[in-house]
């Protein structure tokens, strides 16, 4: 996903929020899927999440009232059990709607898949590999890897 389409996805979950009156999160009619895997992008990719969430925080900050209501708004709770486990797609429409506008939400819950205590589902191990293969310094980087796992075997410091 490019900057600007991160960017894009920034600008259209505020303007949702304004156009539905500003009461609650909502998600831009028919970019549900989107969001979802945007949302699984940016738990896997730390350059995605801090574009994303640097261009919520802009938006937010384009109206006063816009980011005043949104910090005044008590969220629903964040079900990061699941989430872990299953990813976003079985998460309501409120849900991933609270979570896409609000990025100390976003922040949050990466910290809570980033925990080794957390058990994750393969949903984040898959994007994650996806997002490394894809790197264009992949291969130079699997190359090194491997070096250093074959170093560790040869001193026997794996078992």
């Amino acid at each position: 996903m490019s900057v600007n389409e991160l960017v894009n996805l920034a600008a259209a979950m505020v303007g949702a929020f304004v156009k539905a009156g500003k009461v609650k999160p909502v998600l831009p009619e028919g970019r549900r899927e989107e969001v979802v895997s945007t949302l699984t992008l940016l738990m896997a990719d730390p350059d995605a999440l801090e574009t994303y969430a640097a261009a919520l925080e802009d938006e937010r900050r384009r109206g006063r009232e816009v980011e005043m209501q949104l910090l005044g708004m008590s969220g629903i709770d964040i079900p990061d059990a699941r989430i872990a486990a299953q990813g976003f797609a079985a998460l309501s429409d409120d849900e991933l709607a609270d979570i896409a506008l609000s990025p100390e939400a976003i922040h949050a819950l990466r910290e809570y898949l980033d925990d080794p205590e957390t058990g994750c589902g393969a949903w984040l191990i898959d994007k994650i590999l996806e997002v490394e293969s894809a790197r264009p310094d992949a291969e130079q980087r699997a190359r090194r890897a491997q070096e250093i796992y074959d170093d560790l075997r040869a001193r026997g410091l794996l078992g």
